[in-house]
């Protein structure tokens, strides 16, 4: 029993320091490169001995593949000085994010739903409680001092100007680069909760800590949370007809709080929106323009010249004038396009198309579907609407951050399918759909 209670401990400890070495995501820094969430490493090779079993299993070997037939897609890309160099440790960065999203996922899916969704019953407040104390009290200073590890010598324009100064004070970061990946966080967090956890209660809970968060964080991206919570409603809803009619009775009531509730977090939150308006408008912060129509022009653009299989992962510099051409053609200044046009394709559909081209983009969005649902069981979705949610705010597919993200909504979606299983076995159908057979006539017995 001793025994057992240790090595709940040990792993409790490596899973900690795992999941908080992917939430920093500090890399290591080699000349003008980054190698992403070196961070977790230490957490990785504690956590590894806990699952050797499950990662020895046939379906890890096979994700394990999708580096190798990404760089054999590079044959049909165009070639440059050092390309095939820089495709090679693409492919190692690939291998590595997919060796921390396969444990992470191990991890994930030993966990039932109501583990889960416990977990994330207290985690999700506490989240939202700390980022508030960041922004109240001297904590900020303790972020900002650890943020030093971030070096942002390129990425200043784009990231510690707009994130520190436009937005009108200071926003929660908590231990990460940028606000936008604790926005994700948080958003996701909430899609999460929805969906592992059971009644009604949830979904006024789940915006609430949407409005909450906004109001905190001051980010669009949590605008989505409340979409996910519609999904997780809406796929409920199909399903059961008691949760159809509290929805005719209560969905006046509900929309009237929700509409009061964002309202008043706009109204907190609107000088520091407006100071972002304003910093669009006068030139100085362009994510908008990344983040939308001007990634989605510029992988297109891309695609069109290079449709089989892109630039080729590792090699995006070959689409520099492309894009820099559709950004510059959009009003974004010559200078801050040369400066940051690297970062500024902020979603994954936009990336896939640059370095995949239109083949490619497709084949590995089947891959990673065909794979995702043979070990979940189903593509259900709300795990569809976080990996488009996420896809939408985030853009390197083959980086850990993308890669983890993704692996920790199957696992999440494992363990919610295995529950659904479990009722489905369990539960007893009610009376009113049991077979009535009708009574047997008595025996026609001469007397």
């Amino acid at each position: 029993m001793e025994a057992r209670g240790s090595g709940q401990i040990a792993l409790g400890i490596a899973a900690s320091l795992f999941l908080f070495g992917i939430y920093t995501n500090v890399g290591f820094l080699s000349g003008q490169s980054t190698f992403p969430a070196v961070s977790a490493v230490p957490g990785l090779l504690l956590l590894i001995p806990f699952f050797y079993k499950e990662l020895s299993k046939p379906k890890i070997f096979i994700a394990l593949s999708l580096p190798f037939i990404l760089l054999a897609l590079t044959v049909f890309s165009p070639y440059t000085n050092g390309a095939y160099i820089k495709r090679l440790i693409a492919a190692g960065q690939t291998l590595f994010s997919l060796g921390l999203g396969l444990v992470l996922y191990a991890y994930v899916s030993s966990h039932s739903r109501e583990q889960i969704s416990h977990f994330l019953k207290f985690a999700i407040p506490i989240y939202i409680c700390l980022l508030a104390l960041e922004v109240l009290t001297p904590l900020k200073n303790v972020v900002i001092a650890y943020m030093d590890i971030y070096q942002f010598t390129a990425y200043d324009y784009t990231v510690a100007n707009r994130d520190l100064g436009i937005a009108g004070g200071h926003r929660p970061k908590f231990f990460t680069s940028e606000t936008s990946y604790v926005a994700m966080t948080l958003t996701f967090a909430i899609g999460l909760y929805t969906w592992t956890m059971k009644g009604r209660g949830k979904y006024i809970t789940a915006l609430l800590y949407s409005a909450a968060g906004l109001a905190i964080v001051r980010s669009p991206i949590l605008m989505a949370a409340p979409l996910l919570v519609a999904v997780d409603y809406g796929a409920q809803a199909w399903k059961d007809m008691a949760l159809r009619r509290f929805s005719l009775v209560t969905a006046p009531l509900v929309s009237i709080v929700v509409a009061l509730s964002f309202s008043g977090v706009l109204n907190i939150a609107q000088p520091h929106f407006e100071a972002r308006l304003r910093g669009i408008q006068s030139g100085k912060d362009y994510s908008t323009t990344y983040r939308t129509y001007g990634s989605y022009a510029a992988g297109i653009a891309v695609a069109n010249e290079y449709p089989i299989s892109g630039v080729g992962f590792g090699t995006q510099e070959i689409a520099a004038p492309i894009v820099q051409a559709v950004f510059v053609s959009y009003g974004v200044p010559i200078v801050a396009v040369a400066k940051d046009w690297r970062i500024s394709l902020a979603n994954a559909f936009a990336y896939s198309l640059i370095i995949f081209g239109y083949a490619g983009s497709l084949l590995v969005l089947l891959l990673a579907l065909l794979w995702t649902r043979n070990v979940v069981g189903t593509l259900d979705p709300v795990f569809l609407a976080l990996v488009l949610i996420l896809s939408l705010t985030y853009g390197a597919v083959y980086t850990p951050k993308y890669v983890c993200h993704w692996m920790i909504f199957a696992g999440v979606g494992h363990a919610v399918a295995a529950s659904r299983r479990q009722g489905g076995v369990n539960q007893r159908r009610p009376a009113s759909v049991v077979r009535q057979h009708p009574p047997r006539p008595l025996p026609n017995v001469a007397t």
